[in-house]
């Protein structure tokens, strides 16, 4: 509330407060005669405090220069009258509406009927004692009836709907309370629900959706390359996919199987990795990508750091990609670029839902595997990521569109120390619980 609002009130609450502390002064011997008109109609602060109330004041100047200078003169006016005035006046278009119920408000309130106006010239007495009695506001009539009426529905109106809101923040409570005290469930909506190893089973494409009425008939299904091309988006993670299945099958193509020469708890851990081989070509390599990118719904910067904790685990532990392992490490370097880059990425116990091939107990295994391999070094230099960002455009061949990612930039670099050393944290806090898992 404003200082000049707050003096206004106290200064009107004063005024009122001595109107009903007021005693009377009537002299005796004095002679009573009735007035044409009562005073609360000719006086002209009746006219200002209603222009006032409907914000017209700026007009109350031009209506003293017509000698209209109180309630009654509008009072007693007809329609056409009422119209010469608002064009003598010049009533403003956005003031119209307001002018209009200041003159009906006026002259659907009839002013009260004339009182007894006492002068002091007569000898003439009164007959009674004067009256003590302090006036009460409450037992005064009121002057506009139909005004207060309206806002006593309006107050009605109000309370009906502070009840309303009342009641719907008592459902929205109750529904947080109840989220609240139920178990975690999945964070991210899985785009179908799959079945048992459909997607290894078919690797070229999604099978349709067994169950179509959960979701979109067109969730689900085959990522081809002419649908791939209908979109902007869809070219740029194509391309993606091509550029890293290239990176990945110069892995498998140019590297020996050195599995047989690890020695120790390295031997054990990398045959985890290990499952019924499969002879990629560069089509199959590619379509395994982008259906992880799909289905795992995985940002486009992943792919990149996917590529360096690949090449991490091959500088550290000395496996190499070879027929019998590069789909489980292709798997798990993914799920693990994805939660560190991503901050709502799916937990394992989701990638076990929208991958069934794998058991939620197979994906810690390989999961505690992976960060043992390398020494649990989650953090990604600077360094690292460009030289992997550079390393995948040289794979980009001339008819590819452009490479779609951007280059290493300032937020990059912190999004990536900021995720990464607080998943790092995180592994840290739980190295006994993965080596258990193992």
């Amino acid at each position: 509330m404003s200082m000049k609002k707050w003096e206004t009130e106290n200064s009107q609450k004063i005024h009122n407060k001595k109107v009903q502390n007021v005693k009377p002064t009537i002299r005796p011997n004095l002679k009573i005669f009735d007035t044409p008109r009562p005073i609360s109609a000719q006086n002209p602060t009746a006219l200002t405090k209603l222009l006032t109330e409907f914000s017209l004041t700026k007009y109350l100047k031009r209506l003293i220069d017509l000698k209209i200078q109180n309630a009654s003169f509008i009072a007693d006016m007809n329609q056409s009258e009422i119209q010469d005035l608002i064009k003598k006046i010049g009533v403003n278009p956005g003031d119209m509406s307001k002018f209009k119920k200041l003159i009906e408000k006026i002259q659907n309130n009839s002013f009260p009927e004339p009182k007894k106006i006492i002068s002091r010239t007569t000898s003439n007495m009164v007959a009674g004692p004067a009256s003590n009695k302090r006036v009460n506001s409450a037992t005064l009539p009121n002057p506009f009836p139909l005004v207060a009426e309206a806002q006593l529905q309006e107050k009605k109106k109000l309370e009906k709907e502070l009840e309303l809101a009342k009641q719907k923040i008592e459902e929205l409570e109750l529904e947080l309370y109840k989220k609240k005290n139920q178990p975690i469930q999945l964070q991210k909506k899985l785009p179908v629900e799959m079945s048992r190893d459909s997607f290894f089973e078919t690797p070229l494409a999604f099978e349709e959706c067994k169950n179509p009425r959960l979701t979109d008939p067109s969730l689900g299904k085959s990522i081809d390359s002419m649908q791939m091309r209908s979109t902007l988006i869809n070219l740029d993670l194509e391309e993606l996919c091509r550029c890293l299945s290239r990176a990945i099958l110069e892995h498998i193509e140019n590297t020996p199987i050195l599995g047989s020469r690890l020695l120790g708890l390295r031997h054990r851990l990398s045959e985890l990795f290990t499952e019924e081989p499969s002879v990629p070509d560069e089509e199959g390599v590619y379509n395994y990508i982008k259906n992880l990118v799909v289905r795992g719904q995985i940002e486009y910067e992943i792919p990149i750091v996917s590529l360096v904790y690949l090449e991490r685990l091959v500088a550290k532990s000395g496996i190499r990609l070879n027929p019998n392992n590069w789909k489980k490490i292709i798997f798990i370097v993914f799920v693990e670029a994805s939660k560190v880059w991503d901050d709502e990425s799916f937990e394992n116990n989701s990638f076990a839902l929208a991958f069934s091939k794998y058991t939620i107990q197979e994906i810690n295994r390989i999961e505690a595997a992976f960060l043992t391999l390398i020494d649990y070094q989650l953090t990604v230099p600077s360094s690292d990521y460009a030289k992997a960002y550079f390393l995948l455009r040289t794979y980009a061949q001339n008819r590819d569109k452009s490479f779609p990612l951007k280059a290493l930039n300032v937020e990059i670099v912190l999004k990536l120390q900021k995720n990464a050393g607080k998943k790092q944290e995180e592994i840290n806090s739980n190295m006994e619980n993965l080596a258990k898992s193992i």
